[in-house]
C-alpha cells in the first residue's frame, strides 16, 4: 500500500516536471525500482533491530544488508544514483529525497508507536501482577483475620459459659447458706470442732 502511494507521488513529481525524455524516464524508473529495494531493506533493518523478523528472515536481511553495504558504501558521491549534474534533475532528486524523508518519518513514527503500544503493555502487564499479588496478600491477611475472629468468638463463649457456670456455683452456695437450717455460726464451729 505504501509503495503505491510512493510510486504515485514520484509520478506527480515527474508529471510537474514536462521535459523528460525516454532516458530520463528509464532512469526514474530504475530509481524508483532502487528506493523501493532501499526501503524493503530499510523495513527489514527496523524490524531486525526489534527481534520481529523469523530466523530465516534475519538470515536473509542479513545477507541483503552485507550485499547492499558491499555495492555503496566504496563508492564516491560522484558514483551513487542520487548524484545528478544538472539543475534540472537535481529539482527533482530535490523532491524525491522529501518523498523519501517523509516515509522514513512515518515509519519512525510506526515504529516508535509500536514501541510504545509494546512498552503500555508491560507496564500494564506489570501492573496486572502486582495488583495480582496484592490480592493474594489480602486473601491470606483475610483468611487469618477471620480466623483470628473465630477464635475470638470461641474464646468470648467459652469465657461467657465459664462465667455463667461460676455464678450458678456461687448462686448455689448461697443459697445453701441462706437455708434456714443453716447457720454461719454453727459451720464454723463444726470446723472448728473438725480441726482439732
Amino acid at each position: 500500500m505504501e509503495l503505491i502511494r510512493y510510486s504515485q507521488n514520484l509520478l506527480n513529481v515527474y508529471k510537474r516536471h514536462q521535459a523528460i525524455s525516454s532516458n530520463q524516464l528509464g532512469y526514474y524508473c530504475k530509481l524508483v525500482e532502487y528506493e523501493l529495494i532501499r526501503e524493503v531493506i530499510l523495513d527489514l533493518a527496523y524490524e531486525y533491530e526489534l527481534n520481529l523478523l523469523t530466523s530465516y528472515e534475519s538470515d536473509l536481511y542479513c545477507t541483503v544488508a552485507r550485499i547492499w553495504t558491499e555495492c555503496h558504501v566504496s563508492k564516491g558521491i560522484e558514483e551513487t544514483c542520487f548524484y545528478s549534474k544538472e539543475e534540472h534533475e537535481n529539482k527533482i532528486m530535490d523532491d524525491i529525497l522529501s518523498i523519501l524523508h517523509t516515509r522514513m518519518e512515518k515509519k519512525l513514527n510506526e515504529r516508535l508507536g509500536f514501541i510504545e503500544l509494546t512498552n503500555s503493555r508491560c507496564v500494564l502487564q506489570k501492573e496486572v501482577k502486582e495488583l495480582e499479588t496484592l490480592l493474594a496478600t489480602y486473601d491470606n491477611k483475610d483468611g487469618e483475620y477471620h480466623k483470628l475472629v473465630k477464635r475470638y468468638v470461641d474464646c468470648q463463649q467459652q469465657l461467657s459459659l465459664r462465667s455463667t457456670l461460676l455464678h450458678d456455683n456461687d448462686t448455689i452456695q448461697l443459697n445453701r447458706r441462706s437455708h434456714k437450717n443453716f447457720s454461719s455460726r454453727r459451720s464454723l464451729s463444726v470446723d472448728v470442732i473438725t480441726r482439732k
